[in-house]
């Protein structure tokens, strides 16, 4: 049972073909290490698995985003593809070594060099513009953390969100993107709201989420609990956000898909006997552990 269960989380996340390896070289702490929120926050399958779905129905409500993805990506046949390859990415970045990290983010900077175009009212789009880079950090930064939040035991106090905040927009400066400023948790809410006037919902949108809801009906993603995070995921969007997705979920579907996640959660992470953060943790304890010995002669 152990076993299946985590070969399911590794075939979502794409463990087995990552090319990093998180196990090597010993010491090597990454961009964050040991000490960070961001392993604290990024460590736990399932409410990553939350938030980044939460993060991904608020990208696609903004034109310039959805339009870089509608044109560049083969997400309509290949979402699952496109879901283990963003998976991949942020554990890379999170918990590989240093040269892994940086590559990682040199190959994607490249990669949306050559993402660019018009949405369908004529408004130019880059992939690399620093506007739209700081629209899809924000949203995953909220989504991650707002999942954290939700489902595990113990939820972030204020100062490690601001924590949490300053450290990963290491991600976005190295992507070409420009520092938030942000000094709290508040100011990241703040920066969301106010780009409601650029946000929309048409046709695009609701064609994303019907794939969305598609994958968890057919293919090799078919299961109840698929559809039960898609729908915990929507529960976390903001109200302003639901609104646009013309979503309205009762406060008793929300309080059992919760106590339900809660309860699969548990499951996911007694199956997680191997994973990147686990990786990640062997690599730079182990080089500690070789040190002592070696002082200890």
């Amino acid at each position: 049972m152990r076993k299946y269960v985590q070969g399911r989380i590794h075939q979502v996340v794409g463990f087995k073909d990552n090319p990093v390896n998180f196990a090597e070289p010993l010491g090597d702490k990454g961009l964050f290490g040991p000490d960070s929120v961001v392993w604290i926050v990024h460590s736990d399958f399932s409410s990553m698995l939350v938030g980044g779905v939460t993060a991904l129905y608020l990208q696609m409500l903004h034109p310039q985003v959805l339009a870089g993805v509608w044109d560049h990506s083969n997400f309509r046949e290949d979402l699952a593809g496109r879901l283990k390859r963003t998976a991949q990415f942020v554990s890379a970045v999170s918990f590989g070594p240093t040269a892994d990290a940086q590559r990682a983010l040199a190959t994607i900077r490249r990669v949306h060099g050559a993402v660019r175009g018009h949405t369908e009212d004529g408004t130019p789009y880059w992939a690399n513009d620093p506007a739209l880079l700081l629209w899809v950090h924000a949203t995953q930064c909220y989504g991650y953390v707002q999942a954290h939040q939700q489902y595990r035991v113990l939820p972030l106090s204020s100062a490690q969100m601001t924590q949490y905040l300053h450290e990963y927009q290491r991600v976005l400066i190295d992507l070409g993107g420009v520092a938030t400023g942000w000094q709290s948790w508040e100011d990241l809410v703040a920066y969301l709201e106010s780009q409601l006037p650029l946000l929309t919902a048409g046709h695009r949108v609701t064609e994303v989420h019907h794939i969305l809801q598609q994958s968890m009906r057919v293919g090799p993603n078919k299961t109840w609990v698929g559809r039960l995070f898609l729908q915990a995921s929507l529960d976390l969007v903001p109200a302003w956000g639901q609104n646009l997705l013309a979503y309205q979920p009762s406060t008793l579907g929300i309080r059992a898909r919760r106590v339900a996640v809660w309860r699969i959660a548990r499951l996911l992470r007694w199956a997680s006997m191997e994973s990147a953060a686990k990786k990640a943790q062997q690599r730079v304890a182990v080089m500690g552990e070789t040190s002592h010995r070696t002082a200890d002669k």
